[in-house]
């Protein structure tokens, strides 16, 4: 995954900044947090995302993965013992156990994720399809690539910290964008390109506050805010500013 996160800091940065675990807390930012369980019956670690779904509505202690779901098939609670719908809450926690381990299709080297298929190399992720290389992510599908720190993705690649967008590529703290590409600090754009802190803009490239500023412009202007942005990151593991609070 190192590699993969190298790859996509190149591209959007300018340079690597190091492996992808360093930089966890500043990724998960604006996701839902994560934690490990133990399961109920084999007492084995778990990676869940309380909040996420409806996972935040099952009792912890009733939680099971794939391997356990065989072993919960065999309990059985004799009816006799119920009479009523209290008697049915009594006795389903002897066999009401929950499966959150959701996984679909092939997959492989997927680690410390859940509700995923038909992806490889993903890791501390939540519903990840039809993907690879994605890693700190939520509800990322479509064919995405090289995704890190982001949420609600479609048919992207080679984007640190977005959200909520669909075919966007190579763009660093994005949301609500589409058909994009090479942009910073935006929201809300369409066909945008080679752009930094636009808003609420379509059919730019080469701008600035939804300006075109050319590209000889763009580029020093681009070239210093990542200087400033790998900078913080490599001192800190940390970026404060972000497309939610400039």
């Amino acid at each position: 995954m190192d590699a993969s996160f190298g790859r996509a800091t190149k591209l959007v940065l300018g340079e690597e900044i190091g492996g992808v675990s360093g930089y966890e807390k500043w990724l998960m930012r604006y996701l839902y947090p994560t934690k490990f369980v133990e399961t109920a019956l084999d007492k084995k670690k778990l990676f869940i995302v309380p909040g996420f779904f409806y996972i935040s509505y099952v009792p912890e202690e009733r939680i099971i993965c794939d391997l356990e779901v065989e072993k919960s098939q065999k309990k059985k609670v004799d009816a006799s013992r119920i009479s009523n719908l209290e008697g049915v809450k009594g006795v389903l926690g002897e066999i009401g156990y929950y499966n959150i381990e959701k996984k679909w299709g092939k997959f492989s080297g997927v680690s410390d994720s859940i509700f995923y298929g038909d992806s490889v190399n993903v890791h501390h992720c939540a519903d990840i399809h039809n993907s690879k290389d994605i890693a700190y992510s939520q509800y990322i599908s479509m064919k995405c690539e090289c995704i890190f720190g982001s949420y609600r993705l479609f048919f992207s690649k080679f984007c640190i910290k977005c959200y909520n967008s669909n075919n966007i590529s190579v763009c660093f703290e994005c949301d609500s964008c589409k058909g994009c590409s090479g942009l910073m600090f935006c929201h809300n754009c369409e066909n945008v390109h080679d752009s930094l802190f636009c808003f609420n803009a379509k059919n730019l490239r080469y701008a600035l506050f939804n300006r075109e500023i050319g590209r000889e412009k763009y580029l020093e202007l681009r070239k210093k805010l990542c200087a400033g942005i790998v900078s913080e990151l490599k001192e800190k593991s940390w970026f404060e500013s972000s497309i939610y609070n400039l």
